[in-house]
């Protein structure tokens, strides 16, 4: 127990200290402090992994605010929104499946005329692969688009995919 403890510590010295991979590890930290009976230390663990997260989750919204074009629509005042399709359930990481790590994902995407998902981007990530499992999903997923004044649209849209381990 004491390497492994030994090995999460510096697997977090050698990470940006406010990086999505940062919080991910200490997550993963929090929970084998959970097991040792070490509540005190991984709740702040999970403090310090949920911030980073946060933090990262607000700067993605920026960004994908600034990104947006005209042309995209949100939900309200005569824009209706999409309505999914067909869905394919997202795949486990074998990394996160090993971890236990469970949690939601936060994707922004912009639901074309076309009904398929473009500029999906992750708001608020869970880690170790599950991110990107969950981007390849939505990228299959098929809508009704959205319409404003009777005619199909691009409407943004956030979509939540929890990962949770049976």
């Amino acid at each position: 127990m004491d390497e492994a403890d030994w090995l999460y510590r510096q697997a977090l010295a050698v990470e940006d200290p406010n990086s999505p991979e940062a919080a991910t590890i200490m997550r993963v930290y929090a929970q084998f402090l959970e097991q040792q009976v070490r509540e005190d230390e991984a709740k702040s663990m999970r403090d310090q992994a949920l911030a980073i997260r946060k933090a990262q989750g607000a700067r993605a919204t920026a960004m994908v605010k600034a990104a947006a074009g005209s042309n995209v629509y949100r939900i309200g005042n005569g824009v209706m929104a999409p309505s999914l399709v067909s869905k394919i359930e997202p795949e486990y990481s074998d990394e996160a499946r090993a971890a236990k790590l469970q949690g939601t994902e936060t994707v922004y995407a912009e639901i074309g005329p076309d009904g398929i998902a473009h500029n999906v981007t992750v708001i608020m990530g869970v880690g170790l692969g599950l991110d990107e499992k969950g981007v390849a999903a939505i990228n299959q997923w098929r809508f009704k688009p959205g319409t404003k004044d009777g005619q199909p649209v691009t409407v943004a849209v956030t979509i939540e995919i929890n990962f949770k381990l049976m």
